[in-house]
């Protein structure tokens, strides 16, 4: 979070609880403003909600109890501002199908499943090293992209992979 929009989310939890920055510690308001701008944005936001909507007292805040709300958020990791979304017909990225085939296609990768054979290729392996050597073949030719294997990958993956199947 820069230090303007922690400026102003901190004026916004002085208005919500009903207190005047002003009446405030320079070293209160200094700690306030370094635990706001230690936090991406959106969990910011939404640690300072919850403070306002957890805080039963007419003092102030400390600065460990704000903490505490920004631990536990469930927003923990999530890349966007969902939570203070105007669209709400919108579905976040990591919920379509394009996130689950992308996942599904990553396991086909780490599992080196590699659908095409290289021309190179024997049809059949005389032995387990040799089955072996040619799946690596297979994961360099896919990594480098050699000869366009890559965007052939691609292509099988996008034709086996089912909806619904990650």
């Amino acid at each position: 979070m820069t230090h303007e929009q922690a400026s102003l989310e901190f004026a916004r939890l002085c208005e919500s609880l009903g207190h005047s920055p002003d009446k405030l510690k320079d070293a209160q308001v200094a700690s306030w403003l370094k635990a706001l701008r230690s936090l991406p944005y959106e969990r910011g936001r939404a640690a300072i909600d919850a403070t306002v909507r957890k805080w039963e007292y007419s003092s102030f805040p400390p600065v460990g109890f704000f903490n505490k709300r920004a631990e536990g958020l469930s927003t923990e990791g999530t890349p966007n501002a969902i939570p203070y979304s105007q669209d709400s017909s919108r579905t976040p990225w990591s919920q379509t199908q394009e996130a689950a085939f992308a996942v599904w296609r990553q396991e086909r990768i780490v599992l080196m499943e590699f659908p095409i054979p290289l021309p190179e290729e024997p049809k059949e392996f005389v032995d387990e090293e040799a089955r072996i050597n040619a799946i690596e073949q297979r994961y360099w030719a896919y990594v480098h992209d050699q000869d366009g294997y890559r965007r052939r990958c691609e292509l099988k993956w996008r034709s086996m992979w089912k909806p619904g199947a990650a």
